[in-house]
């Protein structure tokens, strides 16, 4: 695996991995490329370089080098996060309290565009070009 991480990645290597194309039994090192090593740079500055200082060394005796605890210590102090969705709730909410702080107007508001999506269920632009026209 640690030569791997000498390779180039594969010229059309997916950002995320595809069920049809991805191979669950092939070998972890497969995966492994010059691009994994940048995982090293995101846990401490210039973390490439000073990663060569354990993963050279065979694997058991990585748990007495400094710099691997130091990785290993960042690495565990970050936390997932589904940015995307957290964005979403953030901008819904946001807009939500743009609008008015009055929970009266707000269920106001839900009411009135729960109402306007039933009367326009397909809101493309040629439904209401065609509504406008009439």
């Amino acid at each position: 695996m640690v030569k791997n991480l000498q390779h180039l990645p594969k010229p059309k290597a997916p950002k995320r991995l595809e069920g049809e194309r991805f191979n669950h039994q092939s070998p972890l090192d497969t995966f492994v490329t010059q691009c994994t090593a940048e995982l090293f740079d995101v846990l401490v500055k210039d973390g490439q370089e000073r990663a060569t200082s354990f993963v050279v060394k065979e694997l058991p005796d990585w748990s007495t080098d400094l710099t691997y605890l130091e990785m290993q210590e960042k690495a565990c102090q970050m936390k997932a996060v589904n940015d995307c969705a957290e964005r979403r709730i953030a901008l819904v909410e946001e807009y939500n309290s743009s609008l008015t702080k009055d929970e009266v107007q707000k269920q106001f508001l839900r009411r009135l565009v729960d109402l306007h999506r039933k009367q326009f269920p397909v809101t493309t632009k040629a439904t209401m070009m065609k509504l406008t026209a009439d």
